[in-house]
């Protein structure tokens, strides 16, 4: 899990899928949003495979499919906390990698 916070560097993300990570939790601020430095980072880990899931560090909202996150390839988490969101994505990725096939996965689960 990687989180969001003013300023939160995106080396961080970096490191993760440079020590194997084939999946993502972005804890961001607001209704999930990482920051810019992040979002480089997570652009970088999905050419490279990784699937992202946004979850909200709120923790009272929802994290929403929109077309801006269609469009970014990033699984929203609805109104899983960070945690739950880690485990059904792991679970996921045990059956497919398809970013497609994981949102299904989060809206049934």
């Amino acid at each position: 899990m990687a989180y969001a916070y003013r300023d939160a560097p995106g080396y961080v993300i970096d490191a993760m899928v440079a020590n194997g990570a084939k999946g993502i939790v972005v804890d961001g601020t607001g209704a999930g949003s990482p920051t810019t430095s992040q979002t480089e980072a997570i652009k970088r880990a999905q050419a490279k495979g990784v699937v992202v899931v946004a979850t909200a560090r709120t923790h009272g909202g929802r994290v929403q499919d929109t077309p801006r996150r269609r469009e970014a390839k990033i699984v929203p988490g609805d109104n899983l906390v960070p945690e739950k969101a880690r485990i059904l994505l792991q679970l996921a990725l045990t059956k497919t990698k398809d970013v497609g096939d994981i949102q299904r996965i989060f809206n049934e689960y």
